[in-house]
């Protein structure tokens, strides 16, 4: 199964990285291409930038596998890549180099990235008992604990930030004090946090 572009009435072949296997995650207004493809094995998969053409593996942060899950219109691209320890992290793929976005205590995930390079997503923090929160990625980082810039007595924990328009306004989805965030696609409530006092 490979990914394709659809375009001109024309469905373009994306191509494989060796193996049988390749989903497409995300497109930009210039018709670039992000996605996951297995190499030859099909036992590793690894994101993909497909441009006019060429096909380029992203490679991961020294472990097995990645994915992408956005990219924004000058081509910079986030997503997830596995570690050499087997954990994973949060990615920024820009001009040809993947840096390790970090993680608040244990591994992260992004989500969203905007055209001014700032990156989301969620980073667990411990497994037991189970804390993720949503993080704010900029500026050569670090990583930011979203739940760290609204009021401390705010009514939700902010777990996973999903998206990030250009205005810097970011959404997702959190959970109610005393609430489980394993229990956020049943008892979680939607968030959306506008920034103030940034030009």
């Amino acid at each position: 199964m490979h990914p394709f572009l659809w375009e001109n009435g024309r469905m373009l072949d994306l191509g494989s990285l060796g193996g049988s296997f390749g989903a497409v995650n995300g497109l930009n207004n210039r018709g670039d291409v992000v996605g996951d493809m297995t190499l030859a094995s099909d036992e590793f998969s690894h994101p993909f930038l497909w441009v006019r053409g060429t096909l380029t593996d992203l490679g991961t942060l020294g472990g097995d596998n990645g994915s992408p899950t956005a990219i924004n219109e000058g081509g910079e691209i986030c997503g997830v890549a596995d570690l050499p320890n087997g954990l994973h992290n949060a990615f920024l793929w820009r001009n040809g180099v993947m840096t390790d976005l970090g993680n608040l205590g244990l591994t992260s995930f992004a989500y969203s990235i905007n055209s001014k390079g700032q990156v989301v997503g969620a980073s667990r923090i411990r497994r037991v008992p189970d804390q993720v929160s949503a993080f704010l990625w900029e500026k050569g980082g670090p990583m930011i604990d979203l739940n760290t810039l609204v009021p401390a007595n705010s009514a939700l924990h902010l777990a996973y930030a999903l998206c990030i328009n250009d205005r810097g306004e970011i959404v997702g989805t959190g959970v109610p004090p005393g609430v489980s965030v394993d229990d956020v696609d049943t008892l979680g409530h939607a968030f959306l946090l506008i920034p103030v006092g940034k030009e």
